[in-house]
């Protein structure tokens, strides 16, 4: 049978001190508290609840929580969220309208009075920074004239205008610390990061065919990288 192995008291000491002064490190450096603020990206969890106002917006800090399911409709292909009213803890009654944005599972929806509905329309976010992305369906009408033809001259007899309707899909960007909106262009976009004039000169030269609105998308990404905004914690 083998010595056993004796181990000094020194030694566990020693030990002991250099295990706690590593989790000290690990606690100081990597481990942030519940009081610090966050950067918000697309990680981000908000409180779930109505945001009457742009400034609780910017906050993370609701108005009025949701009490229990919020009473909200769900459009699963365009992940749109409608409402109409709900009736408060204190029986008042609260129009859609009234609200700025909402926090569904701890996402926000921003209200876009432009969408025309019988429900008050909140869209989510779907890039999440400094400036932020959404985009929804719009039904576009074109005017095509159409012509009938004599099938013995050939000549036309008749002409008319017929209205065609097309879907297409409206991409905004929603600058989180001002409030302001715009669609999403080349120009409305460089103009938003200004302040960045090597991604001025990346977006100014993007080449637009079908995939430039992802390539748009992609420069307002790097944009929020490199100029975070900081969220107050919950």
């Amino acid at each position: 049978m083998s010595a056993p192995t004796v181990i000094s008291k020194a030694f566990l000491t020693s030990a002991g001190i250099l295990l706690f002064a590593l989790v000290e490190i690990v606690r100081g450096q990597t481990l942030p508290t519940s009081a610090e603020n966050s950067i918000l990206d697309n990680t981000t969890i908000f409180s779930d609840g109505i945001y009457l106002s742009r400034e609780a917006f910017l906050t993370n800090k609701p108005e009025i929580q949701w009490g229990g399911d919020p009473a909200v409709f769900l459009n699963p292909q365009t992940l749109i969220l409608k409402a109409d009213y709900w009736i408060l803890g204190s029986g008042d009654t609260l129009f859609a309208d009234q609200a700025y944005a909402l926090a569904v599972d701890g996402k926000p929806y921003l209200r876009i009075p432009e969408i025309e509905s019988l429900l008050e329309a909140f869209v989510p976010l779907k890039v999440r920074g400094r400036i932020c992305h959404y985009s929804y369906p719009v039904v576009r009408e074109q005017s095509v004239e159409v012509a009938a033809y004599n099938p013995l001259t050939g000549k036309p007899f008749r002409r008319g205008t017929v209205i065609n309707e097309e879907d297409e899909t409206e991409h905004w960007i929603f600058h989180f610390l001002t409030g302001e909106r715009k669609l999403l262009t080349r120009e409305s976009l460089m103009e938003w990061v200004s302040d960045d004039p090597a991604l001025v000169k990346a977006i100014k030269e993007l080449e637009d065919d079908q995939n430039f609105i992802e390539k748009l998308i992609k420069s307002l990404k790097i944009y929020d990288d490199r100029h975070p905004v900081m969220l107050p914690p919950q």
